[in-house]
């Protein structure tokens, strides 16, 4: 998990890659320690390269008070390493939570690209 700006602005690179079932629930926790920590509103990379998202992830992904800090603190979020499951888990999750704030990409660079566009547009 790492910082870095595009544009002037704040970018939360939440890496997810090769977790297992575990590890992500771990890393869910950490990173929205760091969202609770950061003062402002930003925009988040995230990275499921090479992960399977779990019953109990998707749960806790799914709790409200996850859900309301993204809304709070997430500006847009680019998500690469999606497979077809992860799309429709992803696409219910977007329903549930009326969070319409994420764009899913094949790789890095396109994530990037659209990062850099929505920021220069928001400008």
């Amino acid at each position: 998990m790492s910082w870095f700006e595009i544009e002037g602005k704040k970018i939360f690179y939440a890496n997810y890659r090769d977790l297992d079932a575990d590890q992500m629930i771990e890393r869910l926790h950490e990173i929205i320690q760091i969202y609770r920590a950061e003062p402002g509103k930003f925009y988040s990379l995230i990275d499921f390269t090479n992960t399977f998202l779990s019953e109990e992830y998707i749960a806790e992904m799914m709790n409200g008070e996850i859900a309301a800090l993204r809304k709070l603190k997430i500006i847009k979020t680019a998500v690469i390493g999606i497979n077809f499951a992860k799309v429709a888990i992803l696409e219910v999750y977007k329903i549930l939570n009326t969070d319409n704030k994420f764009k899913l990409f094949d790789t890095k660079e396109e994530a990037l690209e659209w990062l850099s566009s929505e920021i220069k547009h928001e400008s």
